[in-house]
């Protein structure tokens, strides 16, 4: 700020405002009084006698109010007498009669905050700055007046002046502070930038502060640079702290991108390997499905054949032939097991019905009755029967075993799954349910580590001579990526 107009220079103006005010208003008796006056007020001031002048100019003043040199005396004679607010509404006052003096508005601005009123001063501080817009140095102060007083948005106004006219890393560092207490970090990212990239005094407090508003904004792989940029250039310790803290940030960030990583990689490993075991199954499927379609048509050829050689009645025990244990076939259900067995599933559904018939409470014969259908691949009559066994027992395994392999093929995939895991909660220590449940959570694809638990408990509730042990092991390491 320029400095205040010293006291050779201020009675130099004086003098010469008091003559040309006593040339304008002739000779009088009461002006030469008054110039008179006027010269003692001043020669007390150069003698440092500021009260004194003060006593002579205070009705000097009031006699001819807002003339110049008496107020700009009383201005200064109060500034000497340490009375700064009195000197400052003086200044003002002859800034306002005066306007081509601009700089009496920063005499005043510098009173005004010497007396401690700094809001005051800012105020004169705008004023001055309006017509001396080119004024570096004010706007600096200015700038610093604000920041004093709480006043982030007034200071980068005035800072952004002073770094127009005279920029420098200093002025672009406290821009990028002033805007991130504002919380807009876009604006401080661009002058902490602008400072870290002069590589002057701030660029790494610069860097640091573009380091910590990276991580708040998750831009983690910049924050990692900026880090690695600061290695041993902190001195001060809190500095230390703060890097200190953000590099356990970016630890954390890359730990986890590890982890994220190698899941991403074995979700894909285990997505290709689900794709191939479907892909095999759907295989199987439908190598199964033209087996029993070709077994089937075998089966119809057979049973074609045969009714024309006897009838189907002949695999029967007849009434008054066997007696009692014609009776006792009929009832078990044994013939019918055994045409199921010699594969005859037609000739095994008319012996199931004789039997139940004749008694029509056994589960056993309705779930007979069920897998004879499912030879035949009549799924409406098998679910039927399948669910009469089911009411008259619902704690048999078997039993859920055959309903769901016909819900498997008659209902959607969602259904099904849905089923087996019920049927497993409701037999945990079912093989076959197990396995089952293994199965369909493999094919689903979406659940691997369920999967792999299934087939775990599979091979926990088989027994040693299981055949199917071996072929479960496999893609149970499959799964598991061994």
């Amino acid at each position: 700020m320029p400095s205040r107009v010293n006291g050779t220079t201020t009675n130099i103006r004086i003098i010469t405002l008091a003559s040309a005010f006593l040339l304008l208003c002739g000779c009088g008796g009461r002006d030469e009084s008054f110039s008179r006056d006027l010269r003692e007020a001043n020669e007390r001031v150069n003698q440092g006698d500021f009260a004194g002048a003060i006593e002579i100019l205070v009705p000097l003043n009031e006699e001819r109010p807002s003339q110049i040199p008496v107020v700009e005396a009383l201005a200064f004679a109060y500034a000497g007498n340490g009375d700064h607010t009195l000197a400052a509404w003086h200044m003002i006052q002859l800034a306002d009669l005066d306007p081509a003096q601009p700089d009496l508005r920063l005499l005043a601005a510098k009173s005004l905050e010497t007396a401690g009123d700094p809001e005051s001063a800012i105020e004169q501080y705008r004023l001055y700055l309006k017509s001396e817009t080119q004024d570096a140095r004010a706007w600096q102060h200015l700038a610093d007046l604000c920041r004093m007083t709480n006043n982030p948005r007034g200071a980068i106004e005035a800072l952004l002046a002073r770094q127009t006219l005279d920029p420098s890393p200093e002025t672009a560092f406290a821009l990028g502070q002033l805007f991130r207490s504002l919380n807009n970090s876009p604006q401080a990212q661009v002058w902490f930038a602008t400072a870290a990239r002069a590589d002057g005094s701030n660029a790494d407090a610069a860097r640091l502060n573009l380091l910590e508003l990276s991580l708040a904004e998750d831009d983690f792989r910049t924050a990692a640079d900026l880090a690695a940029s600061l290695q041993d250039r902190l001195g001060d310790p809190e500095d230390r702290r703060r890097l200190e803290n953000s590099r356990e940030q970016i630890k954390a960030w890359q730990a986890s991108e590890s982890t994220l990583e190698a899941a991403r990689r074995e979700r894909e490993r285990l997505a290709s390997e689900v794709g191939r075991l479907r892909r095999e199954q759907e295989a199987m499927a439908a190598e199964n499905a033209r087996r029993a379609e070709a077994d089937a048509r075998a089966s119809r050829l057979a049973q074609e054949e045969a009714q024309r050689e006897r009838p189907v009645q002949s695999a029967l025990p007849q009434s008054g032939t066997a007696g009692a244990a014609g009776r006792t076939d009929v009832a078990t259900g044994e013939a019918a097991e055994a045409l199921a067995a010699a594969g005859d599933p037609q000739g095994a559904v008319a012996a199931y019905w004789k039997a139940i018939n004749a008694d029509d409470t056994r589960p056993g014969l309705w779930l007979g009755l069920s897998r004879a259908y499912i030879a035949l691949q009549q799924w409406t009559e098998a679910e039927s029967c399948v669910l009469e066994a089911r009411r008259r027992d619902r704690k048999n395994p078997r039993i859920e075993e055959t309903y769901l392999q016909i819900v498997r093929r008659t209902r959607p995939f969602d259904v099904f799954l849905a089923e087996v895991t019920a049927a497993r909660n409701r037999f945990p220590q079912s093989p076959d349910l197990a396995l089952q449940l293994a199965e369909a959570l493999s094919a689903a694809g979406t659940d691997t580590l369920q999967a792999i638990r299934a087939y775990e408990d599979f091979l926990l509730l088989a027994p040693p001579d299981d055949p199917r042990i071996p072929q479960t092991q496999n893609t149970l390491d499959r799964l598991r990526g061994w």
